[in-house]
């Protein structure tokens, strides 16, 4: 963070009246720390910009001048951060952020935040979403997966049920991480089949079928197993076990299956770990 020094020293008079003439001497500074918080403000940029016209004809020309982010639209690339960031990072509703915004002065409804967020998203965010995807295929190693989401107004009766499709590159490129979100209304196998189409390498997904059918569809697909969703069935397989062993009273046994499941999830923990280690370039 950065530091703005504030000085506190006492002047000649005062340090004579202290000590007497001369009977001071200068050691080092005290020194007292508190965080200042400086509160957001807007501002009104007024461009003028110049118009030249010719005296003997037509033609006209204007000074160089940046651009709108959105043609008509009041928002800046600053504003619209600032949306973003409430909005998506910090979870804030719009119309909190609404509320905020009329504390500073400015007015701006919720409808005109979506709006910009929307058409920002399709004419900036869209492009970077679109080179992301081409980068992830050149991963030999991705990952897949599925999660359900509910939603309120899309033309289905409120409350339907949709699903969020994650993509990204995985633990193995640390350094270049790349994590994408589809939006789909179904779970049918159509979307990563769309979303995979020139993707030829390792998928590490569930055991959902739509990957495997994938898989056999596309001779360069190779989908992988979960290490966290392995580790899941031999804990069913470990309840399983405990209760028909103590069922038929061969308690004995038990400790004997529980060393060994042991050593068997210990050795999955640590090829997980490993592999989580290795760095493929």
């Amino acid at each position: 963070l950065p530091i703005r020094r504030i000085d506190h020293y006492m002047s000649a008079d005062e340090l004579a009246a202290e000590f007497g003439e001369n009977g001071w001497k200068q050691l080092p500074d005290a020194i007292s720390r508190c965080y200042k918080f400086i509160p957001a403000k807007v501002e009104v940029e007024e461009h003028h910009i110049g118009v030249y016209s010719s005296k003997t004809d037509e033609h006209m020309v204007k000074a160089p001048h940046p651009r709108n982010l959105l043609h008509g639209s009041l928002v800046s690339p600053s504003l619209g951060a600032a949306i973003m960031n409430g909005k998506y990072v910090n979870a804030v509703p719009l119309y909190r952020l609404e509320k905020e915004f009329e504390r500073y002065g400015l007015a701006i409804t919720r409808q005109n935040m979506a709006n910009w967020m929307i058409r920002l998203g399709e004419r900036y965010l869209g492009i970077m979403y679109d080179y992301l995807h081409k980068l992830l295929y050149d991963y030999h190693v991705i990952q897949a997966d599925e999660t359900p989401v509910l939603v309120n107004k899309d033309g289905r009766p409120a409350g339907s049920k949709s699903w969020m499709w994650v993509y990204r590159s995985g633990f193995m490129y640390q350094d270049h991480q790349i994590i994408l979100y589809e939006y789909q209304k179904t779970r049918n196998t159509s979307h990563p089949r769309s979303f995979l189409k020139d993707y030829s390498g390792i998928c590490v997904t569930d055991g959902y079928q739509v990957y495997h059918t994938l898989e056999k569809e596309k001779e360069d697909l190779t989908i992988a197993g979960c290490w966290v969703h392995c580790r899941r069935k031999f804990h069913d397989a470990l309840e399983v076990f405990f209760v028909k062993y103590f069922s038929l009273k061969k308690a004995s046994k038990f400790p004997v299956f529980v060393k060994g499941f042991s050593l068997l999830l210990a050795g999955i923990d640590y090829a997980s770990r490993r592999m989580r280690a290795c760095s493929i370039r």
